[in-house]
């Protein structure tokens, strides 16, 4: 819950804190710790956590995974990729990992490496590819195709959704109806979208500001600017 956005890390971090010294170096409470800390907005933190992780199988990729989102958020997009696509291979068989290192793929301009990415992810229809091929399509110029991902998401998903993917989802919705040229469809996503954002998450609350900029609505950039810290990890986007 603590990765996909979901609410209070209170309950995790009570768990942690009544671990023994053993329990608490062991890999898994390190990947918690991690989640916890990147869920609070110390995304570098977390990353310091699983620096030079070690183990195998399952414990392992979950790490990377961890390491993966830690270094997104830090914009180190090319790192996060690595470890994400460590992370796939460790567990070809998990459609998260596929999708996160999709996701990655794309964020770097990797169109091609993006699409091998969600192959591997098979027949999987969850949130998280729907996501990446509604991003695909917004990349393509297609707004119908990333209309009807995004709103496989808000609507047959929804259920299986986390707030960040919704989020994500009107996001798509937004970017979709300003390619159509309808500002006002754009402004009413981006209206859903900014309640669900977190406010440690400073690369989605620039998405939703830059969003509100290309549909003319200044006001709602300048609302969302408002409430980001005075430090920042991407300031030519400031």
């Amino acid at each position: 819950a603590t990765e996909l956005g979901i609410g209070d890390t209170t309950d995790a971090e009570v768990q942690l804190g009544g671990l023994d010294t053993a329990g608490g170096a062991l890999l898994d409470a390190r990947i918690a710790r991690a989640l916890v800390s990147l869920a609070r907005g110390h995304a570098d933190q977390s990353a310091t956590l699983l620096s030079g992780v070690e183990g195998s199988g399952v414990a392992l990729a979950e790490a990377l995974h961890a390491q993966a989102l830690a270094l997104e958020a830090l914009g180190q997009l090319a790192d996060a990729h690595t470890a994400a696509t460590q992370a796939a291979a460790l567990r070809p068989e998990g459609p998260r990992h596929a999708a996160l290192v999709a996701r990655l793929s794309l964020s770097l301009g990797d169109t091609a490496g993006a699409a091998r990415a969600l192959a591997l992810a098979g027949a999987d229809r969850s949130p998280s590819i729907h996501l990446v091929r509604a991003r695909m399509a917004l990349a393509a110029g297609d707004a119908v195709t990333a209309e009807t991902e995004a709103r496989a998401v808000l609507e047959t998903l929804v259920a299986d959704a986390s707030p960040r993917d919704v989020a994500s989802a009107q996001l798509v919705l937004a970017r979709a109806s300003i390619l159509r040229g309808d500002a006002a469809a754009a402004r009413a996503a981006l209206d859903a979208a900014d309640p669900l954002r977190s406010p440690s998450d400073e690369a989605m609350a620039l998405e939703v500001a830059e969003g509100y900029l290309d549909a003319g609505a200044t006001d709602g950039a300048a609302r969302v600017t408002s409430t980001l810290p005075a430090a920042t990890l991407f300031p030519a986007r400031r």
